[in-house]
């Protein structure tokens, strides 16, 4: 189930929760689809196989998110629960409770570095 947005009125952007309950900013649903292995080493290799392939929904980019999280120039950020759960719809359900046990709280990211994907 995606985290709930609240839509901006003759927009593509919606207002997301981020970081607390209550605190919203200003997002863009992208679909990406993940292509290469990414280099993170905060994430274990098994679940950063398993998303090569899968389409993505993300929320955030760098021009919205980078000078608040440090996020890299060119990336895109999902919700870890979103990237949970397109890992279990994929039938990566062991991989998926891997991501899931590493991280805590519903508004988690789960940062895409721009050479890793491809806007689908």
């Amino acid at each position: 189930m995606p985290v709930r947005t609240i839509m901006i009125f003759g927009s593509q952007e919606v207002m997301a929760p981020l970081v607390e309950p209550g605190e919203f900013y200003r997002g863009k649903r992208v679909n990406i689809e993940v292509i290469k292995v990414a280099t993170d080493q905060d994430t274990p290799l098994i679940v950063r196989e398993a998303l090569v392939g899968l389409v993505i929904s993300t929320i955030f980019d760098y021009k919205q998110m980078g000078k608040k999280l440090g996020t890299p120039v060119g990336s895109r950020l999902s919700y870890v629960k979103e990237v949970v759960e397109t890992l279990k719809v994929a039938g990566k359900t062991e991989v998926a409770q891997v991501l899931e046990a590493m991280n805590s709280g519903e508004l988690a990211l789960y940062n895409f570095n721009e050479d890793e994907f491809v806007i689908s």
